[in-house]
């Protein structure tokens, strides 16, 4: 009995530990990727205002973040 219960430890502990690294492996090459990915991603400046003339101003921006003015 007792024989049977230490080959049953010495089959699954190694198998769980395995799978416990393997997961975190996965994990941090999937923060890298996105950690990659961030990087990659520049933000790209858009034009003058048209109004006052202040800029440049960021690619997602909407509206001039001096004047108020509605960006084209």
């Amino acid at each position: 009995m007792v024989s049977g219960t230490i080959l049953a430890g010495v089959a699954i502990i190694p198998a769980q530990a395995a799978a416990l690294a393997d997961a975190f492996v996965s994990g941090q090459m999937e923060k890298d990727r996105r950690g990659a990915a961030k990087k990659k991603k520049k933000r790209r400046l858009r034009q003058k205002c048209s109004k006052c003339g202040e800029g440049p101003h960021r690619n997602d921006a909407i509206y001039c973040w001096s004047c108020g003015e509605l960006l084209d």
